[in-house]
């Protein structure tokens, strides 16, 4: 348990740039791979598809977060760390699928397939 108020806020601190950076990284992503897969005479639909799934899943995840936080609330910087290193798992996994992705796309621009 971390006693200095100090030492606490800079762990909350560094653990939510490192949350918001891996979602960032993983929005990047994830809206890519929509935008090579799809036509463009569908692509509005799509992403507002995903905008919308996106936005509707927010309120969730701050339900979720909130009752988190008053399971936490005296070890708060747990809970940043864990959710941190969560989406450095999701960030890394996203980056795999889309470097596999990228290699099948050579490989069919190349006529390896």
């Amino acid at each position: 348990m971390i006693t200095s108020k100090l030492a606490g806020y800079l762990i909350v601190t560094a653990c939510s740039i490192l949350v918001m950076f891996s979602l960032t990284i993983v929005n990047i992503f994830i809206n890519t791979l929509i935008q090579q897969d799809t036509t463009n005479g569908i692509l509005g639909k799509v992403m507002s598809i995903q905008t919308a799934l996106v936005m509707t899943a927010t309120p969730v995840g701050q339900i979720l977060f909130g009752n988190l936080l008053d399971t936490f609330a005296k070890d708060v910087y747990l809970l940043i760390f864990g959710v941190g290193i969560l989406c450095l798992i999701i960030r890394m996994a996203v980056k795999r699928v889309y470097k596999s992705k990228e290699k099948t796309v050579l490989l069919e621009h190349s006529g390896g397939m």
